[in-house]
């Protein structure tokens, strides 16, 4: 797991940065032994106030998020996304 903070970014800057990551990752060879086919990639997106009023619930909701990616279709969810099912 790992976790990019991203000061003063709205929501829909921070899914652009994890579509770019995302593309990176998957358009890319990584190296010559790694196939892309085997990597598992999930993404949750969240943001400050729109999805809590502290860290503690910024990193909450993107693990919702995140968990969301996984099961889903498409590996970025954004954690608002998941307040309107």
């Amino acid at each position: 797991d790992l976790a990019i903070i991203l000061p003063n970014t709205r929501t829909s800057q921070a899914a652009y940065v994890a579509n770019r990551i995302y593309d990176a990752l998957t358009n890319t060879p990584l190296s010559n032994e790694i196939d892309k086919r085997n990597l598992v990639t999930a993404f949750g997106v969240s943001g400050l106030p729109s999805d809590g009023e502290d860290l503690k619930d910024l990193i909450d909701s993107a693990r919702m998020a995140k968990h969301e990616a996984k099961e889903g279709t498409f590996p970025i969810v954004l954690s608002k996304t998941l307040k309107t099912k």
